[in-house]
């Protein structure tokens, strides 16, 4: 007993406390990034299930007249900054615009700017997706899932004031910000390409083809949220004749035979994570375009057009805190309907969560910030409650085995151990990580000029955005 009041009294309660609170989350610090490294906050169930609110959606659809013609789009609709979504509630209506164009195939679908309606069917609590802005010990005690809302139906405010309806699926919601590629400071001559009808092109190109890109006339994006849906377009009666003509995705505008110059730029987006702590090189990505190419008004490359290509290098993040990093390059493109054709690309920019420290370098690495003031305050901290632990801990433990141990004698080995653990701790801590969540909106250049054939036909045109969607959510 006497023993037992000599550890709580030397020890004390609150070493203990912290010693538990230390070590206990790392086992749910592993089991919550168990899953892949570029998992999103909205994960797809799989094809052969149906829950709840996908069984509604299914049920809506399969009431829309036979007449109905469906088109699948890709949706980014820019919020209002005032707009919480954890604080949306079932049956809130909330209304955002489009961030940039809807496209099919060649053609523009909604234009930028038009005014997206949609109501909250419900809110289900989901996983956050992982975030690079925390070390460990902050994410171990900080809430794991978030409200999300649940969208099925939209409508789109024409410019004329008509309303289209849309059934959507939201894919990420979440406040975002673009990371660009670091420019070099020195530029080489300007190049000019030519396409089999004449048209010939001079791009802006930087030093090396890796980063060579044309001017950028995107608009800087402004304070908000930002989701990106799946949208299937409905248009019906009157208008199904419209529509099936319209339904030939525009490939006949394509030339028969083009040469796209290097630098020329693509707006895509992956369909599948990357992270530099889970990928591997030589690990195969693909992404799909999701705004046509053009050079003034001759199109280049449609919307859907795929580009496949492998991680090159991936480092993950190492001790001393040091950062993980990836580089992609992307070596295959398909025009829908098309053979693949060689090509070489790199990475050119991202559009991140915005509390991501990721950068990209003139070589298109991609970076992983590096550890701030505040995370290593965090690190400090933690690790002079450790030191403060095995200090007392080892300080008491030697007392009870050694009896004839003096105060001096044990509390210099005490120190010792303190300042081991202290120093194994800050050697070991990781750097951050590198994510791009499946969906991630990049863009990417070309390296080199690639001549591509016009397809014969749009046949092989695929009906879906996202072809790991299931058949019953997609089909027509």
């Amino acid at each position: 007993m006497y023993a037992k009041s000599t550890i709580l009294r030397q020890f004390g309660e609150l070493q203990l406390i912290i010693l538990c609170l230390i070590v206990a989350p790392t086992a749910s610090h592993a089991a919550g990034y168990g899953t892949s490294g570029g998992q999103t906050a909205l994960t797809r169930a799989p094809a052969g299930s149906t829950s709840k609110n996908d069984a509604d959606a299914i049920g809506t659809k399969n009431d829309v007249d036979a007449s109905t013609t469906q088109e699948v789009l890709y949706l980014k609709v820019h919020f209002d900054p005032t707009m919480k979504p954890s604080a949306l509630k079932t049956g809130t209506m909330v209304e955002g615009s489009l961030a940039a164009p809807a496209y099919s195939g060649a053609r523009e679908i909604l234009p930028a700017g038009t005014r997206i309606r949609l109501t909250v069917d419900a809110v289900e609590r989901v996983r956050k997706p992982p975030s690079d802005h925390w070390p460990w010990m902050i994410k171990a005690f900080a809430p794991r899932h978030q409200n999300q809302p649940i969208f099925s139906k939209a409508g789109a405010i024409l410019s004329d004031g008509s309303e289209v309806s849309l059934k959507v699926y939201l894919i990420s919601l979440a406040d975002k910000r673009d990371v660009r590629a670091q420019l070099r400071t020195t530029k080489s001559a300007p190049t000019t390409s030519t396409d089999s009808d004449g048209l010939s092109v001079t791009p802006a190109s930087k030093s090396k083809p890796p980063t060579s890109t044309s001017p950028d006339t995107r608009a800087s994006r402004v304070a908000g949220t930002t989701a990106s849906f799946e949208a299937v377009l409905l248009t019906k009666g009157n208008d199904a004749d419209a529509a099936s003509r319209e339904l030939d995705f525009g490939l006949h505008e394509l030339p028969r035979v083009v040469t796209i110059d290097a630098g020329t730029q693509a707006r895509v987006i992956l369909l599948g994570p990357i992270s530099a702590s889970k990928s591997r090189p030589g690990d195969v990505i693909t992404a799909r375009l999701i705004e046509p190419v053009r050079i003034g008004s001759k199109l280049l490359l449609p919307e859907g057009s795929l580009f496949e290509g492998k991680v090159v290098k991936a480092i993950h993040p190492r001790w001393l805190s040091r950062s993980g990093s990836l580089l992609l390059s992307f070596d295959k493109l398909t025009v829908p309907g098309g053979p693949a054709v060689p090509i070489a690309a790199s990475l050119d920019g991202a559009e991140l969560d915005s509390g991501s420290q990721t950068r990209i370098d003139p070589e298109g690495n991609v970076i992983g910030g590096r550890p701030g003031l505040a995370w290593m305050l965090i690190n400090l901290g933690t690790s002079m409650g450790l030191s403060k632990v095995a200090d007392d801990g080892t300080q008491l433990l030697i007392q009870l085995i050694v009896s004839t141990a003096t105060d001096a004698s044990s509390a210099g080995v005490a120190r010792i151990v303190a300042a081991c653990v202290s120093g194994v701790f800050m050697i070991t801590r990781h750097g951050r990580d590198v994510m791009l969540p499946k969906y991630t909106e990049i863009r990417i250049v070309l390296d080199g000029p690639v001549t591509l054939t016009a397809p014969a036909s749009a046949s092989d045109f695929p009906s879906s955005f996202f072809p790991t969607l299931p058949s019953s959510t997609v089909s027509k």
